[in-house]
């Protein structure tokens, strides 16, 4: 998994850089310019039942189930959150390398065990700030119906978000979900799935 992640992540959503010799810089080299929407343009399989051998039209591209929008607020944080996650190297290329020495915000994210269909409920993401200067937290939440086989269903609701937690302060980031929001939604076994991406 170790290799394997990084170079799944890398074929859908990776940064092309240049770079530049520099012996006074953390790397040896310094950052001269950056590409974010070379890679994973489009990702095509074949459409089913179309024939179209002198044309495009049996083409589908299907990107968009492997990674957020190019150049969406949510496209950016999972991929700084996979560089963090992968490696010392990465976390250097995007100057994340300060986050893996300390840990200035814990997210803590309560268990939602069970909601009844017709009923209201919040997805709450509870904040600390562990340091002495304030930070700004940038958040990106997305709600799913799911099949019991792990199967992506629907996106029920999308939030994105920059919040601000003052010194050795405590912060809420709560959402609300109303019935409208998921009636109609829901598939086989009525099952939810939240994720949260979180930048500080």
């Amino acid at each position: 998994l170790e290799y394997d992640v990084a170079e799944k992540i890398a074929e859908v959503n990776a940064d092309v850089v240049d770079w530049k010799e520099d012996e006074e810089a953390l790397l040896g080299y310094k950052k001269i310019k950056t590409n974010t929407d070379h890679v994973g343009y489009k990702l095509l399989t074949k459409r089913p039942h179309i024939f179209d051998p002198n044309g495009e039209r049996d083409q589908d591209d299907v990107m968009h189930q492997y990674k957020n929008p190019e150049g969406s607020k949510e496209e950016r944080l999972a991929l700084f959150r996979a560089a963090f996650k992968c490696s010392s190297r990465s976390c250097e290329v995007y100057e994340l390398e300060k986050g893996k020495e300390v840990e200035e915000i814990v997210f803590t994210l309560p268990d939602i065990e069970s909601v009844y269909i017709g009923k209201t409920f919040s997805i709450d993401l509870f904040m600390e700030n562990t340091v002495n200067e304030k930070r700004n937290v940038q958040i990106a939440v997305t709600l799913i119906s799911l099949f019991y086989n792990g199967v992506r269903g629907h996106t029920i609701k999308k939030v994105s978000n920059t919040v601000e937690i003052g010194p050795k302060s405590k912060k809420q980031f709560k959402i609300e979900v109303k019935p409208e929001d998921y009636i109609g939604k829901l598939v086989e076994f009525s099952l939810l799935k939240t994720y949260i991406l979180a930048t500080v």
